[in-house]
């Protein structure tokens, strides 16, 4: 299972990456989000079902940020 779950890690912070660069925000941190959210849960001990749903929590995070942030008529 850790080969999908290796496969789910690179996949999630291209994405991110991607969806950054599309929002014309920092690659970096968004992927590095990814990237630091699947470290912990993989150290954690965590599956990857548990990989999924912290990938989720990472894009519903995101979002609800730039939403909040967008409302309150930041950059």
């Amino acid at each position: 299972m850790l080969n999908y779950s290796i496969a789910l890690i690179v996949v999630c912070a291209v994405f991110f990456w991607k969806a950054a660069a599309r929002e014309e925000e920092s690659g970096i941190i968004w992927a590095g989000l990814s990237l630091v959210v699947s470290g912990v849960i993989v150290a954690a001990g965590g599956g990857f079902v548990v990989l999924v749903l912290g990938q989720v929590a990472v894009f519903v995070g995101i979002t609800a940020f730039r939403t909040i942030k967008d409302n309150n008529g930041g950059d």
